[in-house]
């Protein structure tokens, strides 16, 4: 896969529901958007592309930086 703009990779994720669809409880999949926002926003804060934005259960919470 090619690499995209993270802000670009997270409108479509949302859009098509992929950012969260490997959750089944609604209060997850807030959490997942949530946390692929921050990861989206901490791609394109440090220019960088990338399209790895889904967030897993198992992870730490991502940070702003």
């Amino acid at each position: 896969m090619s690499a995209r703009s993270p802000i670009i990779s997270l409108r479509d994720g949302l859009m098509q529901k992929s950012i969260d669809s490997h959750f089944r409880s609604a209060g997850n999949r807030g959490v997942a958007q949530a946390a692929s926002i921050i990861k989206a926003w901490n791609l394109w804060a440090s220019n960088r592309k990338g399209t790895a934005l889904q967030w897993q259960a198992d992870e730490t919470f991502p940070l702003p930086v």
